[in-house]
């Protein structure tokens, strides 16, 4: 009798990167793979940081979309892993090494790192988001303040998002 290969369940030590990635490739998980892969291989400082960037981020999202299925209808925990995202991200970029910093990082991500399409296109989801406000620096605000009343006073109860 052949023996099955036992299906291992979900875990963030075993990301697939490159299928994480694909959709943000134009060659998709292939081409994602390569990319990783380059990084893998490759020496420096930079490299190496650009790694932990794509790697972090998987896993912080990775979470944030497990969040979802353990408790929907609770944006705030998801909005708690995204920010942790951006803020890790922006910190790798500038190969920061301090301690702190965390909302001056996260609000520098938006304002720095994401593109004015990714600007943009914040500003018009958060519609549904109560009190964001209208420019990428409001929303982006607003969005740490929902990230702190989560991490540091588990609020995650009490947020409600519309959509249209």
């Amino acid at each position: 009798m052949a023996s099955r290969r036992k299906r291992l369940p979900p875990n963030i030590s075993r990301i697939d990167y490159a299928r994480f990635f694909a959709s943000a490739f134009v060659g998709g998980t292939r081409a994602a793979r390569q990319f990783h892969d380059s990084l893998s291989s490759a020496g420096g400082q930079q490299i190496h940081n650009a790694l932990l960037i794509m790697n972090h981020t998987a896993r912080l999202l990775w979470l944030a979309d497990r969040v979802e299925r353990v408790a929907r209808g609770r944006p705030g925990l998801q909005i708690m892993f995204f920010m942790i995202a951006a803020e890790a991200v922006a910190k790798l970029f500038d190969d920061y090494a301090g301690e702190g910093d965390s909302k001056r990082y996260a609000l520098r991500f938006f304002a720095s790192i994401c593109s004015q399409e990714h600007r943009d296109r914040l500003v018009a989801l958060s519609s549904g988001l109560p009190h964001a406000g209208s420019s990428p620096t409001a929303v982006a605000e607003h969005l740490y303040r929902i990230r702190c009343d989560v991490a540091h006073r588990w609020r995650y109860f009490g947020l409600n998002i519309t959509s249209d």
